[in-house]
């Protein structure tokens, strides 16, 4: 690991959040960059990891968000792109589009300057990439060489969204009036001022900034602090590119110019506007910037003068010196904007202390000094008293104060402010947190997870900030719980179908159908449409069992039919079917037993009509019946559904007797039979 905390990324493989970081390529003020592998897309992204000790300051994390919000809203050939932003192994980290090459600042430090077509060119594509962000309202605020990159087709690609805000809505967590945000070297004379009404005039100044130097190889101002060189971005008349890099056209010169005029309506208005004017410089033709551009001579005498001040030791005022209002204001401006901007800036300064040349206005400073840190300490505590609930307004003001006023009983002051604000705040949140909790847990008894997880969702708004990691944990606790809840139904459900027990699966199904866990209804609709399906594909293998069983059953009744019927003996053969009807087992199968259920009372009509006609041959008539055996005579005696009596006169030794004949009428053809049924 390395002093910072950030992953060393070297010997044993490291991976921090699905990414395996293969290099680290850069480290900065927001920690290290890395050249990484994006294992879901088997990809090479850059990565950037905030240390963890700036992961503990909100205001380091809130603009590591920032940055990554602000890529993501962009996509733009010459915007390096967002991919991803998260969490994992106690490290924050940034996914965004790797880009093999090199800075424009790496350039400057190596070959001094750029030619001034190949300046215009890498400008006009930073520009069209600001412009893109501007209608998205964003702007950068942080523009100069080292944020611009330079890939190996030699295109190039704006980075480091940092500091980049919204020019709507703006949080004023991330931008207090008098704080000075930006880069020395390019900074905006409103930037420099703490102003917070930004808009996209702000970053055509850092860009001509950034223009200026890329042509002549030094800053625009130069000087020993921040301060200073924010100060002449105040005050002084910028050199003409000219002047300081021999041979630069005049019309390039014009159009930077334009871009550093201190007053925002004096500049471009848009960035369209400066591609406009570098497209006419690098076609040979006059931008407009040249149109009515006049200078005072006492004005250049002047600014030449300054500059040539610039470029040497600093030269303290007097007190009482200066243009009145103008060397009070710049003092505190100043001041205030190098307390900030050493929280809240980045690097880009010499820190190499040098002897002043006059010692007595030093003192002077440091007097300025201590009375700006008792104002900041004033309106610290004004603040806090006034935004009782704004508890990291307050807190992150008395830090302000805090780092800025090392060595003096401000610190301590400040340090007893935020003990003691902190102490208030860590109350409130226990007290919001139980208020919370106790109505979350209330719903979660009655089974609504996603009600109980809504509740962590909508936090007082003063206390969001402290109270988000409670409010993870406890949403994280209740989406176990209903997961744990659904997971167990969901392997039981998959138990029984498994098993063939659909109705089973239902039941385990149906016990968890009161859980109210939005996340999971797609697959527990899933699931039920899949017991349902196979519940009813049960229920038709059971009928089809049971169809084939009643046929078989009824088959054996027809067996026995056909019997009867081919013994003649339709009673029988009847009964056989009224039997097949009254069978319970065989209603499965009910359309198919009715129709013999018919055939058996005709059945029975048919055997009454014969019964009929044979009783009326009982007359003491001798009759005669034609047989499948033979003709068979005699009187008719008795009738019934099986036979008929007959009464036949025989002979033996030569003397007559009577007996009785039985005649089966299962024995009579069927002439016969239709002869009876007819009558005759």
């Amino acid at each position: 690991m390395a002093a910072d905390g950030t992953p060393e990324g070297q010997g044993p493989t490291k991976v921090i959040g699905g990414y395996e970081l293969l290099a680290k390529v850069g480290t900065g003020g927001m920690g290290a960059v890395y050249k990484a592998r994006q294992a879901s897309l088997d990809r090479v992204v850059a990565l950037k990891i905030l240390p963890p000790r700036l992961a503990r300051d909100q205001d380091f994390l809130a603009r590591f968000f920032r940055e990554a919000r602000a890529a993501g809203r962009l996509n733009h050939p010459n915007v390096v792109a967002g991919i991803d932003v998260g969490e994992a192994d106690g490290y924050f980290y940034f996914a965004m589009e790797y880009v093999e090459g090199e800075t424009v600042g790496d350039i400057l430090r190596r070959d001094g300057g750029l030619s001034e077509t190949r300046s215009i060119e890498i400008v006009r594509q930073v520009a069209g990439g600001l412009a893109h962000a501007h209608k998205q309202n964003l702007i950068h605020r942080d523009i100069k060489p080292d944020n611009i990159l330079i890939d190996a087709d030699g295109a190039a690609k704006l980075c480091d969204l940092g500091l980049a805000r919204s020019t709507v809505d703006e949080d004023a967590t991330v931008t207090q009036a008098g704080t000075a945000i930006g880069t020395p070297f390019y900074i905006a004379p409103e930037q420099a001022r703490g102003e917070r009404d930004l808009d996209a005039r702000t970053d055509v100044y850092g860009l001509g900034a950034t223009l200026f130097h890329m042509v002549a190889g030094v800053p625009v101002f130069e000087g020993q602090t921040s301060a200073v060189i924010m100060a002449k971005h105040l005050n002084e008349p910028p050199p003409e590119l000219s002047k300081v890099a021999e041979g630069t056209g005049a019309g390039l010169s014009a159009v930077v110019a334009k871009c550093l005029e201190k007053e925002p309506g004096r500049r471009y208005q848009s960035m369209t506007n400066l591609v406009d004017d570098l497209d006419r410089v690098a076609s040979g033709e006059r931008p407009a910037a040249m149109a009515g551009r006049v200078r005072r001579a006492s004005a250049s005498g002047e600014a030449r003068g300054r500059s040539a001040a610039s470029r040497g030791s600093v030269v303290a005022m007097k007190p009482g010196s200066g243009s009145g209002p103008m060397a009070i204001g710049l003092t505190a401006a100043v001041v205030i904007g190098l307390v900030l901007f050493v929280i809240f800036g980045r690097g880009g300064v010499s820190t190499t202390k040098r002897r002043p040349l006059i010692e007595s206005p030093r003192s002077t400073e440091q007097k300025t000094d201590d009375g700006n840190i008792k104002e900041m300490f004033e309106y610290a505590r004004k603040y806090a008293e006034g935004h009782a609930e704004d508890y990291d307004g307050a807190l992150s003001k008395f830090e302000a104060v805090r780092k800025a006023a090392s060595g003096t009983k401000y610190q301590l002051m400040a340090a007893d402010a935020i003990k003691e604000i902190t102490s208030r705040r860590d109350e409130a949140v226990k007290k919001a947190a139980a208020g919370l909790r106790a109505s979350s847990d209330a719903l979660a008894a009655r089974r609504d997870f996603d009600g109980a997880v809504a509740v962590w969702t909508e936090l007082p708004s003063a206390l969001a900030g402290a109270m988000k990691p409670d409010a993870d944990r406890e949403t994280a606790a209740l989406r176990s719980k209903a997961e744990g809840l659904l997971r167990t139904a969901e392997a039981e459900a998959n138990r029984h179908l498994g098993a063939g027990r659909a109705s089973e699966a239902l039941k385990a199904l149906d016990a968890v159908r009161n859980v109210k866990y939005s996340a999971w209804d797609a697959k527990l609709t899933h699931l039920r449409a899949r017991a349902r399906q196979a519940q009813a594909s049960a229920a038709d293998t059971v009928r089809q069992r049971a169809s084939a069983a009643a046929r078989a059953k009824l088959a054996a009744y027809l067996v026995d039919f056909e019997k009867a019927v081919a013994g003649g003996d339709l009673k029988a053969a009847g009964g056989a079917l009224r039997r097949a009807e009254a069978d319970a087992s065989l209603r499965v199968i009910a359309a198919e037993v009715k129709p013999l259920a018919d055939v058996a009372a005709a059945l029975g009509k048919s055997g009454s009509a014969e019964r009929a006609a044979i009783e009326a041959l009982k007359d003491g008539r001798k009759h005669s019946f034609q047989t499948t055996k033979g003709t068979m005579s005699g009187i008719v005696k008795k009738v019934t559904a099986e036979e008929i009596v007959l009464s036949v006169e025989g002979m033996m030794n030569r003397k007559a007797f009577i007996y009785e004949k039985r005649l089966r009428m299962a024995d009579l053809t069927a002439a016969a039979r239709a002869r009876l049924r007819g009558g005759t």
